[in-house]
């Protein structure tokens, strides 16, 4: 995602349902930080 006042990217991950409907995101805080994978793999298994 592009922070546009200051240029820059952030990590994101979003988890889309079958309707496009965004039902899981999650934002970054620090670029080098990975995101919490656990997190969006039990909001991708609520899903299904």
């Amino acid at each position: 995602m592009l922070i546009p006042s200051i240029r820059l990217l952030a990590r994101a991950i979003f988890v889309v349902d079958g309707d496009d409907v965004i039902r899981y995101m999650q934002v970054v805080p620090e670029i080098a930080q990975e995101p919490d994978y656990e997190a969006v793999l039990l909001a991708v298994k609520e899903l299904i």
